[in-house]
């Protein structure tokens, strides 16, 4: 197991000044429906499955197959974007420890690391190769290290370090975007319908 100093070295080795990708292009993937979640807590992973569900349902019980629904996933305020980290970053920060004293813990009994990362037919990994698109909320990022850090008492690393290796840690097929926001107006501005989770 990597220890959280070894944890934050790497992390902060590949840190630099935050740069955030445009988003554009991946919401104007063509597709003849288009529907962005927006997710504020853990939930249970209740986000993901809304996602599976509505993929399955065009794919599936609509017969239109694949690649017809374009499903975003946006994780901002709250405690979603703890989705979005890796199981190194889970095990670091006892995220699950830490979801279950802000009142949104996850089911009993699972495995340690993230839960949502892959695995499962609602997991990020596999929503990612449906087709789903997830960002994360930077604003939320931080104010998740922060209650890490400070309000929670989980770690006791300074939060702008919590906040780089966290950002370090976001799982493949997530993007960071400066607020959760803006990119559901952005989502809407291009005729996705919205989905409150």
């Amino acid at each position: 197991m990597t220890s959280r100093r070894d944890f934050l070295a790497a992390a902060l080795a590949s840190a630099g000044p935050l740069r955030f990708a445009d988003i554009g292009p991946i919401l104007a993937a063509p597709a003849r429906h288009k529907q962005v979640f927006g997710i504020r807590r853990v939930s249970d992973g209740e986000g993901l499955l809304q996602m599976r569900n509505a993929l399955n349902a065009y794919e599936v019980a609509l017969g239109e197959g694949p690649g017809t629904l374009h499903a975003a996933g946006i994780f901002y305020g709250g405690s979603s974007v703890a989705i979005a980290f890796n199981g190194a970053a889970w095990t670091t920060y006892r995220i699950a420890d830490a979801l279950k004293l802000r009142g949104d813990p996850i089911a009993e009994g699972s495995a340690p690391g993230n839960p949502f990362a892959s695995g499962g037919d609602a997991s990020i990994a596999t929503l990612v190769g449906r087709g789903a698109s997830f960002f994360v909320c930077n604003n939320a990022l931080e104010g998740f290290a922060k209650s890490l850090s400070a309000g929670l008492g989980v770690v006791h690393d300074p939060i702008e370090h919590v906040a780089d290796a966290l950002r370090a840690s976001l799982l493949p097929g997530t993007t960071l975007v400066p607020a959760g926001v803006a990119a559901l107006n952005d989502a809407q501005e291009q005729h996705y319908s919205y989905v409150a989770v």
